[in-house]
């Protein structure tokens, strides 16, 4: 007979936990830094894209972590003002970003350099993916 009646719980597997290894970590600070510096001296689509693709992903990647709150506030202030050159860029048909709407891109990048390396790689990989699938039903 069995010592305990208590039924077992079901076992759920969790997620490997993977940290940030200095080259993945390097590849995409260089990625976001030179995208930022490429858009300040001659800004053009795709650097812009570069950035933009690098917050999105990090966004859903610290989307519900209570440990990166003000990190996210400080990242959707940068892709507001990503919407904002965006929007300029659409009335005017130039992508031409002020020295203004860019110190908050530029805080941005700053911060997400700064989170990187407390981030998954798997959540990294996950929100990479649930962004594809986002694109895609879009």
């Amino acid at each position: 007979m069995a010592r305990s009646s208590k039924p077992r719980h079901a076992r759920r597997p969790r997620l490997v936990r993977i940290p940030m290894t200095k080259g993945l970590h390097d590849q995409f600070g260089m990625t976001l830094h030179t995208a930022l510096a490429a858009m300040t001296l001659a800004p053009a689509r795709d650097q812009f894209d570069a950035i933009a693709q690098i917050f999105n992903v990090i966004g859903l990647a610290i989307e519900h972590d209570a440990r990166f709150t003000i990190e996210a506030v400080a990242l959707a202030s940068g892709a507001s003002a990503m919407n904002q050159i965006a929007a300029g860029c659409e009335r005017t048909g130039a992508l031409r970003p002020t020295e203004i709407e860019m110190l908050p891109v530029r805080n941005a990048v700053n911060i997400c350099d700064e989170i990187l390396s407390r981030i998954d790689v798997t959540h990294l990989y996950l929100a990479n993916k649930r962004l594809s699938e986002i694109r895609r039903t879009a």
